[in-house]
């Protein structure tokens, strides 16, 4: 599927899809929302570098097509099995194209199989910033990756148990099997669940650990503190503190809360997901939410720093969602909610 999309991709940036290949496209970036993300990048990308330059075509393909084989490597339920490429598509990918490969990639999957400390086989998927990604694992788990996340599993994964290491946040959709519970291990937390649909967002450098169950049941364990398990049902939420992250003179939405909490989750009218959960249909939805929470999860989206000058502007809170917005139109939103101005340098957005 992958491979497919961006063959119809390339052959409409390049101009050479017919009619009925770019209605095919259009149904299939519908259907897949984090595509349709990855294509608008992309179509800005090859506008912005001038379209297609006619040099090196071979080269340039080759390198591109290791790019694609990788990034189609991960999509697949056994990602150890691989597929080439047909060469008869050269014709029509040239140089801007491949200019854009690191963003194709990047809006993809980077996979990576190697050994952990104790010699295991492991398989490592990645969603790089500014990219949002989907796997589904060999028993069935769909999984989908937020971007800067990370999912890390031994090649062994649903023999004797089934056990992921995750970093960042991520959507599972867990196949149900009683007898190989599903375990998701964080730097803060473990949940164990049978078939259960839920959100973990984990990332190192935030505030808090927040798992939001959607359908299923939950057991969570604080691995700071093992004897202590919490059981999580159907719209709830649990926010953990995380201890290791300092962030002086930055007042959060966070910091209000206790060490472990639970708090009720509520459904968005005519919306298929809750606040919580919308990232993985391309939203960024935030429900007065502390800007300086509310930055860090634009820096991921857009793949830029930001920060904040203004003590003041600190401490506003919003509420609202980003969709197909560039990064200045989504600021300019937030202009309009809360009087601020911007500037920006190359790849930093400074607030004041």
């Amino acid at each position: 599927m992958l491979t497919k999309i961006w063959t119809l991709i390339s052959k409409k940036l390049s101009g050479e899809a017919t009619a009925d290949e770019q209605r095919q496209l259009a149904r299939l970036l519908e259907e897949d929302p984090t595509s349709k993300y990855q294509f608008d990048i992309l179509e800005k990308t090859w506008i912005k570098n001038g379209g297609a330059e006619k040099e090196d075509v071979e080269v340039r393909w080759k390198k591109f097509e290791q790019k694609l084989l990788l990034a189609e490597s991960a999509s697949l339920i056994k990602p150890q099995e691989k597929r080439p490429i047909k060469k008869k598509y050269r014709h029509f990918l040239y140089g801007s194209l491949y200019a854009a490969a690191l963003l194709v990639v990047a809006s993809a999957y980077m996979y990576i199989s190697g050994l952990n400390e104790d010699g295991n086989r492991i398989n490592v998927i990645v969603a790089p910033m500014g990219a949002m990604s989907k796997i589904q694992l060999s028993d069935g788990t769909r999984v989908f990756l937020n971007s800067g996340s990370k999912i890390t599993y031994k090649k062994s994964f649903g023999a004797n148990k089934r056990e992921v290491f995750l970093t960042g946040e991520a959507f599972f959709e867990v196949t149900k099997d009683a007898r190989h519970p599903f375990l998701v291990t964080t730097p803060f937390v473990r949940i164990k669940v049978l078939g259960t649909t839920f959100n973990v967002r984990a990332y190192p450098n935030d505030k808090i650990t927040e798992t939001t169950l959607l359908s299923g049941r939950i057991d969570l364990t604080v691995l700071k503190n093992p004897e202590k398990e919490f059981i999580v049902r159907p719209m709830e939420k649990v926010l953990v503190k995380n201890e290791n992250t300092k962030e002086p003179n930055a007042n959060s939405a966070t910091d209000d809360i206790d060490l472990i909490s639970l708090r009720k989750i509520h459904p968005v009218v005519n919306q298929k997901y809750p606040v919580e959960v919308q990232w993985t249909e391309n939203i960024l939805a935030f429900d007065e939410e502390n800007l300086v929470d509310l930055i860090k999860r634009m820096e991921r989206r857009y793949n830029i720093g930001i920060s904040i000058e203004s003590i003041t502007l600190r401490e506003k809170k919003f509420t609202g969602q980003f969709k197909t917005e560039t990064i200045e139109q989504a600021l300019s939103e937030l202009q309009s909610a809360s009087y601020f101005h911007y500037k920006i340098i190359k790849n930093h957005i400074t607030l004041y």
